[in-house]
């Protein structure tokens, strides 16, 4: 166990390699830094991107019109294979490899038990990968899978917690991992497990949030992220051979991609640059606070909205959900046991909110919380829904509507009854009218509109909500607005809006929007 003494270097932060709207951190470098692997956001396709020119290429090619997409990715030691999870068609995650040039895609692990998979390093002769199992059961399992054959060998199962990163030292002896120290949640160090005889000790201990380890490509160091902090431990049998030192401050929002074999990191960073703007139909924007998501009530009284925290995550970013009264100015944070919030939506009394996403013991649906303590209850679970769960809305105090596949679904959380509303399609967005006179349900490119039997094609556009009888579509970066009768859509000036999300009150004619957004980027950081 070693105490980390923490001796500033300073460095420059890195050249900055790719930025934009496409960038994603769920993949990981080649050995020779030449490429990065990244999942395509406008397909779901597994693809990599030469960093040198700029040049991206596919190499794998999605079903017209499923909803599978991959997920993380991690080259093989010789940079010839790309191992990566893929969301199948069943819902749950696939281990897959392909080759560099797109050739040889297979399936090496299926498992929907396991629920979830992320590959995380090769073996040095490329047999097996060292990947992380996430159970249904909501245990996360350390282990190799082999990559002709897919058989598993459990290294170690860790219940309700799972690494933030982990790596296979170069000669396939020993893996880092960050973990919560003992059993209860707190500040993560790092730990180092033999995989011959599946023994585990303490690499790092510190004070702060230790995490995100990676070997060196000699073996003799790992380096980590300590608080923000850049740090190098030196490593001999898989112990610390010395005190542990930072080589680069400043990188608190940092996410490692991975080192090559020039021991050249390449790292992500995320800058979140989302307003919440409080507005009225041809007025300007009477207010502007950080956060997204919002979330206004029927009323225009009430407004929650998630704000970033934490540490960072290689998928979504981890967001804390406040909420404040527009009329008091009291503003509170609400502890949830969510994991991700999609979406919310106030309840007709204020008493709560209705939340798409997923919990932390991985369930995701639809969910209820208290707006007074943030008690969270489970409202809907779906063993096929995505981490953003599902869609839903509030009909009446008592009633809430969501989609199951084609079929949208009535349910009375008084008396705990469900019906059938509507079945005709994949519903990608519910909003409900004053007075539940009309429904407008998002499916494909149209909006349905239930209760006059109206519907609208929206092409690319998406339905945001209502507001008294009619309903918000976003289409590009303008704004319309569709009556309840259906016909012709009014684009709506907003001063300030660039196509951001809304949120209108109910009762009108207040709404919110949100202006600006991620900023993404991925660097490149010589080590010494």
């Amino acid at each position: 166990m070693l105490i980390c003494a923490c001796l500033t270097g300073a460095f420059a932060l890195g050249q900055t390699v790719w930025s934009g709207a496409d960038v994603t951190f769920l993949g990981a470098p080649s050995p020779d830094g030449a490429l990065l692997s990244f999942v395509d956001l406008r397909t779901g396709d597994l693809a990599l991107r030469v960093l040198k020119t700029g040049e991206t290429r596919k190499l794998t090619k999605k079903p017209a019109g499923s909803e599978e997409f991959a997920y993380f990715s991690v080259f093989s030691r010789d940079g010839k294979q790309v191992a990566y999870a893929w969301r199948n068609a069943k819902g749950f995650y696939d281990l897959r490899v392909v080759n560099v040039d797109g050739s040889g895609d297979r399936v090496v692990y299926s498992n929907e038990e396991a629920g979830f998979v992320q590959p995380t390093s090769w073996s040095p002769d490329g047999s097996r990968i060292l990947t992380l199992l996430f159970r249904k059961d909501n245990i996360s399992q350390v282990g190799f899978v082999s990559s002709k054959t897919g058989q598993v060998e459990v290294l170690k199962s860790l219940p309700w917690v799972y690494p933030k990163k982990m790596s296979l030292s170069p000669d396939g002896r020993y893996v880092a991992f960050d973990s919560f120290a003992g059993d209860k949640p707190g500040p993560r160090d790092i730990y180092v497990l033999d995989v011959v005889g599946k023994r585990q000790w303490q690499l790092v201990e510190s004070p702060g949030e230790d995490r995100f380890p990676l070997w060196s490509d000699d073996g003799q160091a790992v380096f980590y992220l300590s608080d923000g902090a850049l740090c190098r431990v030196p490593v001999s049998s898989g112990k610390a051979a010395g005190a542990a030192v930072v080589v680069k401050s400043g990188l608190e929002r940092a996410l490692p991609l991975g080192l090559t074999r020039a021991n050249v990191l390449l790292y992500g960073l995320r800058r979140d640059e989302t307003a919440i703007h409080l507005a009225a139909i041809g007025a300007p924007g009477e207010s502007k606070l950080a956060g997204s998501t919002p979330a206004l009530s029927w009323d225009g009284s009430m407004l929650a909205y998630l704000v970033p925290v934490g540490s960072e995550n290689y998928g979504q970013p981890a967001r804390a959900l406040r909420v404040r009264s527009l009329r008091g100015e009291k503003d509170w944070e609400l502890k949830t046991s969510m994991a991700h919030i999609e979406g919310m939506q106030w309840s007709p009394d204020l008493a709560s909110l209705l939340l798409s996403g997923s919990d932390g013991k991985g369930r995701a649906g639809l969910f209820r919380v208290d707006v007074k303590d943030g008690s969270t209850a489970v409202v809907f679970v779906s063993e096929t829904a995505g981490f953003r769960g599902v869609p839903g809305a509030w009909k009446s105090e008592h009633e809430v509507l969501y989609a199951d596949g084609n079929t949208v679904l009535s349910h009375n959380l008084k008396t705990r009854g469900t019906r059938e509303f509507w079945k005709g399609g994949v519903v990608r967005a519910i909003a409900v009218g004053e007075g539940a006179e009309v429904v407008a349900l998002q499916v494909g490119t149209s909006v349905v509109l239930v209760g006059t039997g109206q519907k609208v094609a929206i092409g690319d556009g998406e339905l945001l909500g209502a507001q008294g009888n009619g309903f918000y579509v976003r289409r590009g970066s303008k704004l319309f607005y569709l009556p309840k009768q259906g016909g012709t859509m009014t684009q709506i000036l907003l001063d300030g809006y660039d196509g951001g999300r809304v949120s209108p009150a109910l009762s009108g004619p207040l709404l919110t929007f949100t202006t600006g957004g991620i900023h993404n980027e991925v660097r490149m950081l010589p080590l010494k």
